[in-house]
């Protein structure tokens, strides 16, 4: 399906840039179910455009369907529209026939009224409830891979233009959207003693975005760190390390980085490289005046890590 939903998302912003909408990036809603996605655009009149792909049953192929309309409250009304794609294409030639409902919440979207059988294939069905999609990690995603399928082709060079200017412009709040998803959601997991849950969230956020030293400052380090933490955790122990350097780089007097990155190397076997980010904690921590709170393990570690006890990896 992915092919396929790259290509419906194609669609979508193709008939959004054609209608020429008012339409800012809050004004625009993607919803999904297990085998269909509906996008939502919204114009400043609280007219919409609606434009749902799947629909599928085991009988029946994927359709396309689009609807417009007004918005009145938490009801949308409207009727369906001629599809043109190289996917389906049909024309409704009796508007009235063809009416379109639906109520929107705040997560939510059910439509209730789409009549679809003369044009779409036998069992196809977009009268459901949907979900909103909200992870903006994704989002991107899907958009870069849409570029990728577009690359090369002559008659998409507008459209390519218009994907990149709209992930160029939205790249700073995008960057802190995804850290705050990504840690809220493995915070989520951690505190339901998922650790390995937890940290295979951060392991992926780490893998699919290069984590830079300016991406890391007084802001966002503290979640940065935590991340590490959550790899320290989850026995993703060079992954850690990797963060947790950066973080004391970012921010040389956080002493809790000291003991996670500690923690990492040990889980690495690393016994100097441990015994040095232990001393760097116990040293702030008396600094701080909080040396009864250090960990009995902190100060069992620094004596027993000896390069007799562990190969040093380098």
């Amino acid at each position: 399906m992915k092919i396929i939903n790259n290509f419906f998302l194609v669609i979508i912003l193709f008939n959004a840039y054609l209608y020429a909408f008012n339409i800012s990036k809050e004004n625009v809603l993607l919803f999904s179910d297990y085998n269909t996605d509906v996008v939502l655009f919204f114009d400043s009149s609280n007219s919409f455009r609606l434009l749902g792909y799947g629909g599928s049953a085991n009988e029946s192929a994927d359709c396309i369907i689009q609807a417009n309309g007004k918005l009145n409250g938490e009801t949308l009304t409207g009727f369906l529209e001629n599809v043109n794609t190289a996917l389906v294409s049909y024309n409704i030639e009796k508007k009235e026939e063809f009416k379109f409902s639906a109520t929107l919440k705040k997560s939510t979207l059910v439509i209730t009224e789409a009549n679809t059988f003369s044009n779409c294939g036998l069992g196809t069905n977009f009268i459901k409830k949907y979900m909103i999609i909200k992870n903006e990690c994704d989002y991107q995603k899907k958009i870069n891979g849409i570029i990728e399928l577009l690359n090369g082709f002559k008659e998409n060079e507008n459209l390519i233009t218009i994907l990149k200017q709209r992930i160029t412009s939205s790249a700073t709040v995008t960057d802190k959207d995804k850290l705050t998803i990504v840690y809220n959601e493995a915070l989520r997991l951690f505190k339901r003693e998922d650790k390995k849950g937890a940290a295979a969230i951060a392991l992926k956020f780490t893998n699919d975005n290069t984590i830079t030293n300016t991406m890391i400052n007084l802001e966002t380090v503290n979640k940065y760190n935590d991340l590490g933490f959550f790899l320290e955790q989850g026995k993703k122990y060079r992954e850690a390390v990797e963060l947790l350097e950066k973080v004391v780089n970012t921010d040389p007097n956080r002493t809790v980085a000291y003991i996670n990155l500690g923690d990492a190397y040990f889980g690495l076997k690393n016994s100097v490289k441990a015994k040095g980010a232990y001393l760097k904690y116990i040293d702030l921590m008396k600094k701080d005046g909080k040396s009864a709170k250090i960990p009995k393990r902190v100060f069992e570690r620094v004596k027993s890590t000896t390069r007799s006890n562990y190969p040093v990896l380098q």
